[in-house]
């Protein structure tokens, strides 16, 4: 979303508001081969603070926080002649400014709803907006929060569908044991040869129980699996980051929250799994798009216990609990008008690539799972024998395919206990 101001100067400042200073560093390194542009955030050392606040930079990052919460610094910049305000990934500031929250102390970082106030500072520059993963309900939020007039504004839309990802949803057990077991056979069975994959999780607690249940299952597989969440060092998350941008890398499985999210360039992995669906639609889409960046074939497996469906937002909840139509085209209405969901839907030609929902209905006689979901996951060989109803507690087995996995058959029996 772009609206015009009236300054119309060419030599003016640019401040960029964004969130993660993940995203500042890999910005500011991309200017610095543009030349004649001194680009800086805010907060990289005491020295580049002070090279900002002389007016010596042309283009400043900097987050809410700095920007609209810190008065000193707000003076500061208040004296800069700036023609553009850009708002980078502009849905946190409805999602971690606690707009959607009735009270604003459930806000993760309540400063990012007052990022309007910049318009007053500066009242004659122009402002861009940008997103790649806002609903319409969060732009609706967004543009009364950043006082954006319809008449000089410019939306350019884009369709957040990633084709080349199928998604498939199977509830599980609320034990991790007997809900990720599949997981424990791929990888004795697939060894080294298992494809790498992306696990995440709600909370640090599930992070660390399903670090701690592979790696003591399977003990020799310990250093190709990892942990990334807020409380993980520094020096681990850089060496994960590193790992995962390159095309070979050791790490099979990264268990993470979403602090692997924003500003990560994920290379060669085409498996999501998720214990577990993010809490709103907007991190659904974000996580999901962490693989098959390549536009090669690529799942997410979203995986859930009624224990997951407490705290999920109403649109997750309905992609959850689909049982018919099209997984795909359910999420997509969030974020595109029905017109653009029905042009989604008209060049779906391979059903069975698309979502799990329309694999089962799929009628082109071509019919096969892709590579990755033969090896993981609730649609592979553990789950076309134990299939998990997305609107029951109950759950069919063939008892005697998994005599193998369990010390007694009393062990076996647990499978169909429920909370």
């Amino acid at each position: 979303m772009k609206e015009l101001g009236t300054d119309t100067r060419t030599d003016g400042k640019i401040v960029v508001c964004g969130p993660l200073v993940s995203l500042f560093e890999d910005q500011v390194s991309k200017l610095q081969s543009v030349p004649m542009i001194k680009s800086a955030f805010k907060e990289a050392s005491k020295e580049v603070d002070e090279m900002i606040a002389k007016g010596d930079v042309d283009i400043v990052f900097a987050s809410p926080e700095a920007l609209v919460g810190d008065k000193d610094w707000r003076s500061i910049i208040q004296e800069f002649a700036v023609s553009l305000i850009v708002i980078d990934e502009f849905h946190t500031v409805a999602t971690w400014g606690g707009m959607e929250e009735p009270n604003e102390e459930k806000a993760f970082r309540k400063w990012f709803k007052y990022i309007g106030e910049l318009r007053s500072l500066f009242p004659d520059a122009s402002l861009l907006a940008l997103s790649a993963t806002c609903t319409k309900k969060i732009r609706k939020l967004v543009m009364e929060a950043l006082c954006l007039q319809t008449e000089n504004l410019y939306v350019v839309t884009r369709s957040p569908n990633k084709t080349n990802i199928k998604i498939v949803v199977n509830k599980v057990e609320s034990q991790i044991e007997s809900s990720m077991c599949w997981l424990i056979d791929t990888i004795k069975v697939k060894k080294m040869d298992i494809e790498p994959m992306l696990l995440y999780a709600n909370s640090i607690k599930d992070v660390s129980n399903l670090y701690k249940f592979i790696t003591t299952e399977i003990q020799d597989f310990k250093p190709y699996v990892q942990m990334y969440h807020s409380e993980t060092t520094d020096q681990i998350k850089s060496l994960v980051l590193s790992d995962l941008q390159k095309c070979n890398h050791d790490l099979k499985i990264v268990i993470a929250t979403s602090a692997l999210g924003m500003g990560v360039d994920i290379v060669n992995i085409n498996t999501v799994l998720f214990y577990g669906p993010p809490r709103s639609i907007v991190d659904l889409v974000q996580e999901v798009g962490r693989v098959g960046r390549d536009g090669s074939d690529s799942v997410a497996f979203i995986l859930y216990n009624h224990n997951h469906m407490k705290f999920l937002d109403v649109e997750v909840k309905d992609l959850v609990k689909l049982n018919d139509g099209c997984r795909r085209q359910n999420l997509l209405r969030n974020f595109i008008s029905e017109k653009e969901v029905s042009e989604v839907a008209k060049k779906e030609s391979d059903k069975h690539s698309c979502c799990d929902l329309c694999e089962k209905v799929c009628k082109c006689g071509n019919c096969m799972k892709l590579n990755v979901e033969l090896y993981f996951g609730p649609s592979g060989a553990f789950a076309s024998d134990l299939q998990l109803s997305s609107d029951s507690e109950t759950i069919s087995y063939d008892k005697s395919l998994y005599l193998h996995m369990y010390e007694s058959d009393t062990d076996i029996e647990d499978l169909t206990d429920h909370d």
